[in-house]
């Protein structure tokens, strides 16, 4: 993926030795974070801890769409009754 030849240096760097240590140890580091973050990204899709809790999360939150949805409908159904009631006491009052 990397290779030193790839990779262009100042020109004030003369000196091999210290290019070499220098690139071996920046090639190095890349390296140790690529194994890390793949030994993390395969725990994860391995791990199954907490997938009922989940489920439950994503369970709970679709019923508290429908019940807010639900309300919403309840309280325009409620409303217009009670300007039918208001309306039907204006016509009986003079």
């Amino acid at each position: 993926m990397f290779s030193r030849d790839n990779v262009s240096l100042p020109k004030d760097l003369h000196h091999h030795s210290q290019v070499d240590s220098t690139s071996n140890w920046v090639f190095s580091g890349f390296a140790m974070i690529n194994r890390q973050l793949a030994s993390i990204g395969k725990s994860f899709f391995r791990d199954v801890r907490g997938g009922v809790l989940v489920e439950y999360l994503l369970l709970l939150t679709i019923v508290g769409i429908g019940a807010i949805a639900g309300l919403g409908m309840i309280r325009g159904a409620l409303l217009n009754e009670l300007i039918e009631l208001a309306e039907a006491i204006q016509a009986i009052t003079p």
